[in-house]
């Protein structure tokens, strides 16, 4: 009789039962698929996110004595790269030689000294000047200067072209460069 019972409720339920059974079989593939395959995958890069994390922490356990070994070392590169008071014509006379190798006309230069608030023995020399020529000549000549060994920083920059049948293009650059006030490294 139970069995009897179960197909007339079957037959009287047909849709339901089978969205059911679907349901449920949906629902044991999401189980099977995040068993075996999920949580391995999350279990796997959460170690290797644990190990990542404990060998940057590791970095950062430096002792004081090793950050101030560094931070001279560091100031010591810094000095290295300024330029000796001295030296201050050469450095300008480089500019010029620069300019020259690139075939550019250098028209005009300007400079200004500034100490630094920072540090008194470093002085600032704002330098400002034209060039004027091609522009792949200007645009080697501002890859000379990224790569002077002087410490040396670029303020700004304008380009201009005074005129439309010409391919000759004038650059304004201010850079700052500093100097040792003591003329020795």
């Amino acid at each position: 009789m139970n069995l009897q019972l179960l197909q007339e409720i079957y037959a009287a339920r047909k849709t339901s039962i089978i969205l059911l059974l679907c349901l449920v079989l949906l629902n044991a593939g999401f189980y099977i698929y995040l068993s075996q395959w999920q949580r391995p995958a999350l279990e796997s890069a959460q170690k290797e996110w644990f190990a990542n994390r404990e060998v940057h922490a590791d970095r950062g356990n430096v002792s004081s004595a090793a950050v101030y070994a560094k931070a001279v070392t560091d100031l010591a590169q810094v000095r290295k790269r300024l330029i000796a008071r001295d030296d201050f014509p050469a450095f300008i006379a480089r500019l010029y030689s620069v300019a020259k190798g690139r075939h550019l006309a250098l028209t005009s230069i300007a400079y200004r000294p500034a100490p630094l608030k920072e540090d008194p023995t470093i002085l600032a020399y704002g330098i400002t000047f034209s060039v004027a020529g091609p522009y792949p000549a200007v645009k080697g000549f501002m890859s000379d200067l990224a790569r002077l060994p002087q410490m040396v920083t670029l303020d700004s920059v304008s380009l201009g072209n005074g005129s439309r049948t010409t391919e000759e293009v004038a650059l304004n650059m201010a850079l700052t460069a500093y100097l040792d006030q003591g003329g020795a490294r």
